[in-house]
């Protein structure tokens, strides 16, 4: 059960193209010190929080952005804590590097993953020793770990489908997704009632609901996994 909330809780982060194959993404406007903090509720009951931080930098000369994601949560007794730290370009925002530190009261993964021009390449450290993977960069593919912010940029008009390509650090691989633009709706969260676009997303044989601000800054509001009852809910942005 605990696994499943977990799992549930971390939106699957993908990058989107047009069934054309066209991609269009306009700037996210993401600001330098920028932060994001929401509630996790399980079923109603508060169970946690996940907080983003954006930060400009510099990886060999290239503008960058820094992405920190924190998540902490705790459910009958036991908690389990995620620490993320991305690297991604700020021309393109192509993903560069990640560490990230998955804490369970059972296991702690510590995931390294490098990006090539072609390749992912993921060294990931348990109790049970080291494990070295690689697999194939596709042309739309970006991190799992970006996704609540780069859907800021993707052109919310109703009923646009799209596509994902979604590059999992936690399972080494990636992962296709689809995506359609709904109805917009008015949304309550902690920070207040907001406008919003409600996107349908279908992974897998998962199902999800993000609601999206129709306005600047364009923040997720909102989402809701309909298989496991997670949901996340918008209660600080600075």
């Amino acid at each position: 059960m605990r696994k499943r909330i977990i799992i549930g809780l971390m939106v699957s982060l993908f990058f989107f193209s047009f069934s054309s194959g066209e991609l269009k993404i306009k700037n996210p406007e993401w600001k330098d010190g920028e932060k994001i903090s929401y509630e996790i509720r399980y079923k109603g009951e508060l169970v946690g929080s996940v907080d983003y931080l954006i930060v400009d930098t510099l990886v060999g000369g290239t503008k960058a952005y820094m992405i920190k994601v924190a998540t902490l949560t705790g459910y009958l007794g036991v908690n389990t804590y995620d620490s993320i730290s991305l690297i991604v370009n700020q021309n393109n925002l192509k993903p560069i590097n990640l560490k990230r530190y998955f804490i369970t009261p059972e296991d702690i993964k510590m995931v390294h993953a490098r990006y090539l021009e072609d390749k992912v390449k993921f060294k990931i450290d348990t109790f049970l020793g080291t494990e070295e993977k690689e697999i194939d960069f596709p042309e739309d593919g970006y991190d799992n770990e970006e996704v609540v912010l780069l859907l800021r940029a993707l052109p919310l008009k109703e009923g646009t489908r799209v596509t994902f390509s979604n590059i999992s650090s936690l399972a080494a691989k990636s992962i296709p997704v689809e995506i359609e633009i709904s109805k917009s709706e008015k949304i309550k969260a902690p920070l207040g009632e907001f406008l919003c676009n409600r996107l349908k997303m279908k992974s897998g044989e998962k199902y999800v609901d993000l609601w999206y601000q129709k306005s600047k800054p364009y923040l997720m509001v909102r989402y809701l996994d309909n298989t496991s009852g997670t949901e996340i809910l918008l209660k600080e942005h600075k």
